[in-house]
Parts: C-alpha cells; structure tokens; sequence
C-alpha cells in the first residue's frame, strides 16, 4: 500500500484507516495537524477519490506528494484531481 511505503500510519488508535469520513479516498495529514503522519481511507463514490484537498490534508503520491521524505507536504493537486473538483 502506498500509505505505508510512504511511511505513514494507517489510521490512529483513535479512528480506524477506512471509514465513513468527510474526505473520500486515500488521503493524509501534514506536520501541522494533530493526525501528522497518519493516512486514512475515506468510503464512498469513485470519482470523489481525487479531488483536492485543503492543508494540511493532501493526497500521499500524487504528483510526487509522498514522495522521498513523507515530512514534504508542499503538495499540490494533480490536474485530474482539479479536473474532477471543478465538476
């Protein structure tokens, strides 16, 4: 799984990784969030999954968000997820 080869934790002790939450898809948290370094997996409609997201949530892999370091989150939304978001 991307999430852990990113070196994230998959979920907390507190929510579990898949869930029905406000984001859908494979999604993490930044440094400046209480859930930093945590990855979670929200349930619902496939073409929610790559929509853009608001710091400190971002995306792990997309256009190398993720990517060397996890600690970099200066990640920016694919253009397929902007394409997405804007419908």
């Amino acid at each position: 799984m991307i999430a852990e080869a990113l070196g994230l934790h998959l979920g907390t002790t507190q929510f579990p990784f898949a869930g029905n939450y406000s984001e859908v898809g494979l999604y993490a948290y930044g440094p400046s969030s209480t859930f930093a370094g945590a990855a979670f997996f929200g349930l619902g409609p496939e073409d929610q999954m790559h929509s853009a997201l608001i710091c400190p949530k971002y995306r792990p892999g997309i256009n190398g968000c993720g990517t060397g370091t996890h600690m970099n989150r200066t990640c920016y939304p694919s253009s397929r997820a902007l394409t997405a978001h804007a419908r």
